[in-house]
């Protein structure tokens, strides 16, 4: 006997409709229609002395199980099928369950592939037969066909929504589609869906069971008993099909870029269907509800030029194991073993992706990884964007990591003091021969209750002669300075610096000093009239970090700061002799591309220099003042564009350029250069 369920939802009895019927099919019972709710003790309210079952059993359902197998429902129990028929081939391997019948064929089916399935007698326990037959599609869902389009972490306080948190989704494969097998995945905790379809570009609103019914007039909805809370603070979703990972987004509150719309009220929305893996096109909604649950988004950006595929870190964090990270999310399919291609006859054993983002793998090597040996992972093929273009991925160096010893690691720079549209930073330098591990090492403030926080959760790699800034927003320090493509930043919870500057020290996972450094805002050069964003710089790594003249302001002419690089204030131990030189004596700023503009280029003695520069005609009148006051990096360039002081384009002759440099020690040092500007030279 089958139960069937109750419209009338809970507190009604099932009542059966005549006692006296020896069959006991789901039909023989229904809702009790007492206002009571039931009729215990008492004549049934559903009794129909003349009622007989001579309805046969009807197919409601059928979907795919995977690539291999297929589940068909009835509405009530089914005691026998008569032969079974797939495709108009007899088939014998199925399991016959009450309400439901499960084939295995045995064989994996393409995606897409139809199948016709046709029972020549279902029959129920009165007897009843019929010849039913249903279509089943295997619609094996592939990367992005359903998308996660809005999210409603905090509904409260609304603007005009329901009070209550939401997802919506998306079918973007532009066909109808049965979420069959479906479950999503709420940070941790997976929900799975229960059976619905959704048309092509049509739109789900997903939400818990008990609050669907608020969100019935905006559209269809899916609701799931006991769904998983989305946080306040963000977190990761994502939909799975089997394990087949269809769609992730990780949102925050940063995603709002709107600090009134972050406490409460509105909607997340991808605002770019094209590019739905990066987890910027999530924006706060501009709909005058606060969201648009079952309906076009109401945010849609103009997507931004393509950053290119590249390896961030690669990590050697034992000899047969390399951690490695993307600057971006990659397509989740098409990625195999033979597609990685590194020299040295290394070969890859297995791979495993971190998460369901997409960005990071652990590989596991074949052969044994040798020390203080440099290795090349040569290319990726096959690696793919979000949009199936195909990326090509540079050469990246790695190497075993080996335990940092003492002064092998410097604190190489550090901006204590950033605004709003910029971060704080700390950048180290690795001094020594062989690769350091980062997730192995700490960084504290020296106060009277040291804590030290880890300078990486994951492997992160720092290889020989190489710089790494560590801060809490990459993001920001990438909008903030005009980067060389060497440089590098990585995402690192360091601790929060103190405006006035710190006392830091770098330990191992022993607690044993590896660096130590005072870089305190009295090293800032005198000159300065405001030291915000302005970052200390090491001046050379060889020398004591402890004393204060080891530090320097950063040169403006890299904007007072050189994060994830070679410091503007770097002065090798052998000082090079002040001068300034011409790239050539003659130039012609006429735009056609050949000399059109004059570089002057100097190496100095030493740092802390202020820079002027004067321009004069060959009649000694001044015609541009080029450079006033400027902070100078220990060597570096500048250019003259041909133009005067009011952007007049100058004539043409022999002109005089005239350097002064000052230094708080009071030194003044002049020089004359002379050249010349020609038109069509």
């Amino acid at each position: 006997m089958v139960w069937q369920f109750n419209e009338k939802g809970w507190g009604w009895s099932l009542e059966r409709v005549n006692p006296n019927f020896y069959c006991h099919s789901g039909s023989s019972w229904r809702a009790s229609e007492d206002e009571k709710g039931g009729t215990p003790g008492a004549v049934n309210s559903v009794y129909n002395a003349y009622f007989l079952d001579t309805l046969a059993p009807n197919i409601t359902g059928a979907y795919a199980l995977g690539d291999s197998g297929a589940m068909v429902y009835f509405n009530e129990t089914v005691w026998a099928t008569g032969e079974i028929y797939v495709n108009g081939t007899l088939c014998t391997n199925y399991l016959l369950s009450d309400t439901a019948c499960q084939f295995m064929f045995g064989r994996s089916f393409n995606k897409d592939t139809l199948l016709n399935i046709t029972f020549m007698g279902l029959a129920d326990e009165c007897g009843n037969r019929a010849k039913q037959t249903t279509e089943i599609s295997f619609c094996v869902l592939s990367a992005f066909d359903i998308l996660i389009t809005e999210i409603m972490p905090t509904p409260i306080p609304a603007v005009l929504l329901p009070e209550h948190e939401y997802l919506e989704l998306f079918n973007a494969c532009g066909r109808p589609v049965e979420l069959q097998n479906i479950s999503i995945k709420v940070n941790d905790n997976m929900d799975k869906l229960p059976s619905i379809n959704i048309p092509a570009g049509d739109y789900l609103i997903v939400c818990d069971i008990s609050v669907q019914h608020f969100f019935k007039s905006y559209g269809k909805v899916l609701g799931v008993p006991s769904f998983a809370a989305l946080s306040n603070a963000g977190g990761t979703i994502s939909i799975w099909q089997h394990n087949r990972l269809i769609h992730a987004v990780q949102y925050g509150a940063a995603n709002y870029n709107d600090s009134e719309k972050a406490k409460g009220g509105w909607s997340l929305e991808l605002s770019n269907l094209q590019f739905p893996c990066s987890d910027k096109s999530f924006v706060a909604s501009q709909d005058m509800n606060g969201g648009t649950p079952g309906k076009e988004n109401s945010m849609k950006q103009v997507p931004l030029p393509r950053n290119m595929l590249e390896i961030s870190n690669i990590t050697a964090f034992n000899d047969t194991a390399l951690y490695i990270s993307f600057n971006q999310r990659v397509h989740p399919d098409n990625l195999n073993l033979l597609h990685f291609n590194l020299l040295d006859g290394l070969q890859v054993l297995s791979y495993t992706w971190e998460n369901e983002l997409y960005q990071t793998l652990t590989a596991r090597l074949q052969q044994k990884l040798k020390a203080a040996k440099t290795y090349t992972l040569l290319a990726i093929d096959s690696v793919f964007y979000c949009d199936l273009t195909m990326a090509s991925i540079s050469p990246a160096d790695f190497m075993l990591t080996s335990p940092a010893i003492a002064h092998q690691v410097v604190v190489n720079e550090v901006l204590f003091n950033a605004d709003d549209l910029h971060a704080e930073f700390v950048e180290l330098y690795n001094k020594g021969e062989v690769a350091v591990n980062l997730q192995q090492l700490k960084l504290g403030q020296v106060t009277t209750d040291t804590t030290f926080k880890p300078m990486s959760d994951v492997p992160l790699a720092l290889m020989p002669s190489s710089y790494i800034a560590l801060t809490k927003d990459a993001e920001a320090i990438a909008e903030a300075y005009i980067l060389p493509t060497y440089a590098r930043v990585a995402q690192a919870e360091i601790p929060a610096l103190r405006n006035s500057g710190e006392h830091l020290l770098l330990v191992n996972q022993s607690l044993e000093t590896i660096d130590e450094a005072i870089c305190l805002e009295s090293c800032h050069h005198p000159v300065l009239a405001q030291t915000v964003n302005v970052s200390l710089e090491r001046v050379n790594p060889e020398i004591n970090g402890l004393v204060s003249t080891s530090w320097h302001s950063a040169a403006s002419s890299v904007d007072f700061a050189t994060p994830g690089y070679e410091n503007s204030q770097y002065s090798p131990r052998t000082a090079a002799s002040s001068l300034f030189n011409l790239t050539y004596d003659v130039f012609s700023p006429n735009n056609d591309g050949h000399k059109d503009l004059l570089e002057i280029t100097y190496a100095l003695d030493k740092i802390g220099y202020t820079l002027n520069v004067a321009i004069y005609n060959s009649k000694a009148r001044l015609v541009n003042l080029l450079k006033v006051s400027e902070l100078t990096a220990i060597h570096g360039s500048f250019f003259w564009n041909g133009r005067y002081t009011n952007g007049q384009v100058a004539e043409t002759g022999m002109y005089l350029i005239m350097v002064e440099l000052i230094h708080p020690s009071g030194e003044i040092k002049k020089e004359k250069l002379v050249c010349a500007l020609a038109r069509g030279y």
